[in-house]
């Protein structure tokens, strides 16, 4: 059965050394190779489960990731609203929480104009969310540069078709993409706890 081990706040964890790249494989081909995993490039979308299971409060993802040239998103679980963070979306044109008052996004007036990634270069996405009393913040930063920020009523949000409400994803419409980390940390008022423990 699937270890639960819960996560203490502050401190940084890995989790791309705990995802099993067919246990994991929501949608699409998805490979590993030693310590990194790899959407393989071949069409449709694609979508691997990070192995934590978050049940409420505040946290931060950190990932780093090579190859991908266009769109990339990061499925935020929340236990009644959860959304999901598009980057460069919409035909490439925009990134936005999906969806907000029913609204798709790319109609939101905080969208902000895509951010191409160099498919030669390593790129850092640092996602920083802060949920407390029915508020939410949800923060992108790429390459330690602010990037995207929304912040509202949590109730507003809501997710699309592949959201869940407990675990972290990643979903890739353009492959392929190497995610060479995913690093995990939980903030003050948050709770989780990992699916299992490293793999060997």
């Amino acid at each position: 059965s699937a270890s639960k081990s819960p996560l203490a706040s502050g401190r940084w964890v890995e989790l791309l050394d705990r995802v099993d790249s067919q246990r994991d494989r929501w949608l699409g081909s998805w490979r590993r190779t030693n310590f990194t995993i790899e959407c393989l490039p071949d069409s449709g979308v694609h979508v691997v489960n990070l192995p934590v299971t978050i049940e409420s409060g505040s946290y931060e993802l950190k990932l780093r990731m090579t190859g991908c040239n266009n769109e990339f998103g990061i499925m935020l679980p929340s236990p009644d609203y959860p959304t999901e963070l598009c980057i460069n979306r919409w035909f490439g044109a925009k990134t936005s929480l999906n969806t907000i008052n029913n609204v798709e996004g790319k109609n939101d007036p905080n969208s902000v104009p895509a951010n191409k990634f160099d498919t030669k270069q390593i790129t850092t996405l640092t996602m920083r969310v802060e949920r407390s009393e029915g508020n939410a913040k949800y923060e992108l930063l790429i390459n330690d540069k602010k990037y995207y920020l929304w912040k509202g009523r949590e109730s507003v949000l809501s997710g699309g078709d592949f959201n869940q409400r407990t675990k972290l994803a990643i979903h890739l419409r353009s492959p392929p993409a190497i995610l060479l980390s995913a690093q995990f940390r939980l903030l003050p008022n948050g709770k989780a706890k990992f699916e299992r423990e490293q793999i060997p």
